[in-house]
């Protein structure tokens, strides 16, 4: 069953916890059907001292975790010995795998929560062919992962933001889906407050945006600023509502004038 947390679901997962790599007594892989965005949860009752969690999409070779995929991203929890159930409340992972060290493996020590923004589902597809049906299944599965509260661009690796880009290109998509218009009426008053921040009026690639004057520069162009435009306007057309084209017209115009000067 969903657990409601403002805004977001978060969707208990059974890991299929048998180890299928093991270098020593305590590093072990664990495997995860799919690659999502979870809350890993962790009973540390059992901890001599402390252990670390690393998550990755794929393994090497010789079936240790591959990680250089995820480039800048520690994507690591370190837990220490504690009375209870830890989760972390601040952070998320994406991963297939995941790598325990400084603890032997035992059932029950790992919990994974799925989690995404809440969102009714609307839109569902089915054909007479079971990999088009499974790749249809894995779209829904991805943007569940890059829904939560922001549109990102991915959620394993140093890409975990909110790039305006990559969020109108699959907007429309997205909306046959789920009924995203919460989800994104909340995203363009991010654009907003983020547009707000710099004087010359551009949208960011990224909102929120880092602190500061960052510039216009390449990816602040029509490629990611467009958003401001283009998820107005699939509202209108998704949810017949006008609301988000008059709102945000001032927003839609301080960007054209931007790029034009």
């Amino acid at each position: 069953d969903a657990v409601s947390v403002p805004g977001i679901l978060e969707l208990p997962l059974t890991l299929e916890c048998k180890v299928i790599y093991r270098q020593k007594q305590d590093l072990s892989v664990l495997p995860q059907e799919i690659i999502d965005r979870f809350y890993p949860e962790v009973d540390e009752t059992g901890f001599r001292d402390y252990h670390i969690a690393y998550y990755g999409e794929i393994l090497n070779a010789d079936g240790s975790l591959y990680t250089a995929n995820l480039r800048k991203a520690k994507a690591e929890t370190v837990y220490h010995k504690g009375s209870g159930i830890y989760r972390p409340r601040f952070t998320y992972m994406g991963f297939r795998y995941v790598e325990l060290s400084g603890v032997p493996y035992e059932e029950g020590l790992l919990t994974a929560y799925a989690i995404h923004s809440d969102m009714e589902r609307t839109g569902h597809f089915a054909c007479e062919n079971p990999l088009v049906d499974q790749l249809y299944r894995n779209q829904v599965w991805g943007q569940k992962s890059n829904y939560v509260e922001v549109p990102t661009d991915c959620p394993q690796r140093d890409e975990r933001m909110g790039y305006t880009g990559d969020g109108h290109v699959f907007a429309l998509t997205g909306a046959y889906n789920f009924h995203t218009e919460a989800f994104w009426s909340k995203f363009l008053k991010d654009i907003r407050h983020s547009q707000a921040a710099n004087k010359e009026g551009y949208v960011a690639p990224t909102v929120p945006a880092p602190p500061g004057e960052q510039g216009i520069g390449f990816m602040s162009m029509l490629g990611w600023g467009n958003c401001v435009c283009i998820v107005p306007e699939m509202l209108y057309w998704q949810f017949g509502t006008e609301q988000y084209i008059r709102e945000y017209y001032d927003c839609m115009k301080a960007f054209v004038d931007c790029e034009i000067r």
